[in-house]
C-alpha cells in the first residue's frame, strides 16, 4: 500500500475539495455474485496478513479503474460472542506486473 499512498492522499484531497485538481470518477461497482476459486484466492492472497481472521469470503463485486482491478467482497465469520457476522472487505489488484492482491479496508 505504500507505493499507492501519494495517490490516494491526492485523490483525498480533490474529493474533499482541499486541494484543487481532477482525478478519475470512480466507477460503481458491478452486482455482486457468488465468488469463484480464482476470486478467492485473490481474497486470501490479500488478507493473509491481517490480524484478525476476515472469514470467509460469498460473494463479490469487482469494478475497473484505469490503475487496478478492485473487488467488494461479502464474508462470512464468526463474531466474539460466537454470533454469524458479515463483512464488507476491499481487495485492489494494480495494472502493474507481478502486482499482488492488496487488502485495503473491512467494514463490520
Amino acid at each position: 500500500r505504500v507505493n499507492a499512498i501519494k495517490d490516494e492522499i491526492n485523490r483525498f484531497l480533490i474529493e474533499g475539495g482541499y486541494k484543487e485538481g481532477e482525478i478519475e470518477a470512480l466507477p460503481a461497482f458491478m452486482e455482486h455474485k457468488p465468488v469463484t476459486e480464482a476470486e478467492t484466492e485473490i481474497f486470501n492472497q490479500a488478507c493473509a496478513d491481517y490480524q484478525y481472521p476476515l472469514g470467509t469470503p460469498v460473494d463479490v463485486a469487482a469494478r475497473e479503474t484505469a490503475t487496478s482491478t478492485d473487488y467488494e467482497f461479502s464474508a462470512k465469520s464468526t463474531a466474539a460472542d460466537g454470533t454469524e457476522t458479515t463483512a464488507t472487505i476491499y481487495v485492489t489488484v494494480a495494472k502493474t506486473q507481478d502486482a499482488k492482491p492488496e487488502f485495503t479496508q473491512v467494514i463490520r
